[in-house]
């Protein structure tokens, strides 16, 4: 079996060239000569003499940008699952190069979109004789070394950044990349500029680069895309999908839109999208299995933010009473959920509970929860799941009891007497024991008695309800 493997991409690329904007201005790209005389360049040869190390080599030819050709010996060439294999050398790529946002779009219509080009690109020879698959002319664009892909890299985590779009909603986030591309970048009519870098660097891209560049801004902003590829108005194209909160999926397609300075094909369904572009077959078919594309675009409607019509802002956890701290009067609105923050760390059940009371929601922190946190102030957070990530804060006092004579050193001579401070509340038990009974003795009611000269310390255990506390009070004894 024989590989040839093209200078290649992480699989953030799409992988083939796209031709097709509105009709009514833009010219057919055709493969730039640079690039056909890269691909009749001689590859740099292997042997594979297991399947683990083809997909090794494979993988490595991804991550470093290079070209190979693998001859690969096997029992039967015809019983090689080409798209199992990509599908391995995928998942192998994205582990290797650690890349979050990666892992997740290593998905069926990726694997469709690599193994119909190859085939649709290629010439594949099989013979049983011999047991060797030949694969040739696999050209697509590519970053051309580390560097630049390290670069890259940098420029879209800075663009994001740039729109500090953090707390806005899936639809908001998607409008402001989509449109934030539009404004600085224009169709390249030369079809030269194929790459991301070339569309960061002159400000032209074609359809492949606009694709690229929403595809992995929306990804870093956490909105579920994928790149899809086939025709527009029968000229090979390539647009984008997006998944909604609704959890449907919508087609986006930047390139026609900044074209036609419109947004027809901006979260359109298939109804609208299908009238005019074409998804190629192999790629179709992972849709129809496995994403819900409604037929009609998607309506956006502004989400309400959870309401907290309760006056009681600030709270008191005060150890003496026992008591649970309840925050009433919060209504959900439109989010499903909620998260519960003390001080910004994320706090769980059984910590607090939840109830739900004429469709306004309770939250309760439980004591034995506040039994842990330091005396003083706290800041309670709840964090909203209603798309805008809306927050409120809440007000907390902590006062837990206090055993006055804790961590002093108290000096007594030999029959001096001292009675240890028991002022905690109602509802208490406490028991008292001596590191040194020798040195110093102290009975139920807390009354510590003087034996001999030396140092030690009774330890006072205070129970209350569900919890109990030591505290330690040090003695130094001395002759009379």
């Amino acid at each position: 079996m024989v590989f040839k493997f093209r200078k290649s991409i992480s699989f953030i690329l799409v992988f083939c060239l796209c031709i097709s904007v509105p009709v009514k201005c833009f010219a057919v790209e055709n493969v730039p000569e640079a690039q056909q005389s890269y691909l009749n360049s001689k590859p740099t040869k292997y042997t594979a003499n297991d399947y683990t190390t083809l997909v090794e080599i494979l993988r490595d030819a991804v991550i470093e940008c290079k070209e190979v050709e693998v001859n690969y010996s096997c029992i039967n060439a015809s019983n090689v699952d080409l798209n199992a294999l990509w599908r391995t050398v995928f998942n192998s790529q994205s582990a290797a190069i650690d890349k979050d946002y990666v892992s997740d779009f290593v998905d069926d219509i990726m694997i469709a979109q690599f193994n119909r080009y190859i085939v649709s690109n290629s010439q594949v020879v099989i013979s049983q004789d011999e047991c060797t698959i030949a694969i040739y002319n696999i050209n697509y664009s590519s970053r051309t070394d580390k560097y630049i892909a390290g670069t890259i890299d940098k420029m879209l985590d800075d663009a994001i950044s740039e729109l500090n779009i953090e707390n806005l909603t899936r639809y908001e986030k998607t409008l402001k990349i989509h449109d934030w591309i539009c404004d600085n970048f224009e169709y390249d009519y030369s079809i030269n500029n194929i790459t991301m870098r070339d569309g960061f660097n002159n400000g032209t891209m074609i359809c492949t680069t606009y694709a690229n560049i929403f595809f992995n801004m929306l990804n870093r902003a956490g909105v579920p895309c994928r790149l899809i590829c086939g025709a527009g108005s029968s000229q090979l194209h390539g647009w984008n999908l997006v998944q909604m909160s609704n959890d449907k999926w919508y087609y986006v397609d930047v390139t026609w839109n900044d074209g036609l300075s419109s947004k027809t094909y901006f979260l359109s369904g298939t109804a609208a999208t299908y009238s005019t572009h074409t998804v190629d077959s192999l790629i179709l078919a992972c849709l129809n299995t496995h994403y819900d594309i409604p037929y009609d675009n998607y309506t956006y409607i502004l989400p309400i933010d959870p309401l907290i019509y309760t006056d009681e802002k600030s709270f008191t956890y005060n150890e003496r009473d026992d008591s649970d701290v309840k925050i009433t009067g919060i209504k959900l609105n439109d989010a499903k959920d909620f998260t519960v923050y003390i001080d910004n760390e994320k706090i769980m059940m059984p910590s607090y509970s939840t109830e739900l009371i004429d469709e306004s929601q309770i939250i309760t922190l439980n004591s034995l929860f506040l039994h842990t946190l330091s005396n003083g102030n706290h800041t309670i957070s709840i964090i909203f799941d209603d798309e805008r990530t809306t927050s409120v804060n809440f007000d907390l006092s902590v006062s837990k009891l206090v055993f006055k004579d804790e961590g002093k050193t108290k000096k007594l001579k030999v029959k001096d007497k001292y009675i240890l401070s028991k002022d905690f509340g109602d509802d208490y038990t406490i028991k008292f024991s001596s590191s040194n009974k020798k040195i110093i003795k102290v009975n139920a009611g807390g009354t510590v008695t003087a034996v001999k000269k030396g140092k030690a310390h009774i330890i006072a255990t205070v129970t209350k309800g569900l919890y109990s506390s030591k505290f330690i009070v040090n003695f130094n004894i001395s002759q009379k």
